[in-house]
């Protein structure tokens, strides 16, 4: 539980927020945070992006922001993580623009035993399955 508010306490981003921040030019490369998926599931998360009308890195890094606060990765560890052969892998490098957020971002999937790519790669491969962000929209627009 000090960990969810921990980590809830780091990010008091509101939504408009998060689309400002991802759509926002990355101010230093060290806020940089990869995770890897499959050519396919590349290639698919290419082309959600790009229905959002979202850039590759702008969608990486809401998903990345939004983990820091609803705080997920647990659960989604169990159905989402997956090792692949570099031959057969891609990365998608988010770029948030919270302060802290890679620091942050590393703290929390270091203490699921998993690295910041592996965390990473999960929050992309389960958006590409639960469309959270899609459905978003698409409730905002009805």
């Amino acid at each position: 539980m000090r960990h969810r508010l921990a980590i809830q306490r780091a990010s008091c981003t509101i939504w408009s927020q998060l689309v400002k921040s991802a759509q926002s030019p990355v101010r230093a490369n060290d806020n940089r945070i990869g995770g890897y998926l499959s050519i396919e599931e590349h290639a698919a998360f290419k082309e959600y992006a790009a229905s959002l009308q979202l850039g590759v890195s702008a969608l990486a890094s809401l998903l990345i922001e939004r983990e820091i606060r609803v705080v997920r990765l647990a659960k989604l560890a169990e159905t989402y993580r997956r090792h692949l052969p570099l031959s057969r892998r891609r990365r998608i490098t988010a770029k948030p623009q919270l302060d802290g957020c890679k620091a942050v971002f590393d703290v929390h999937v270091r203490k699921l035993d998993l690295s910041p790519d592996a965390g990473a790669g999960i929050l992309f491969r389960a958006e590409l399955t639960e469309r959270w962000l899609e459905r978003s929209v698409l409730m905002e627009s009805t």
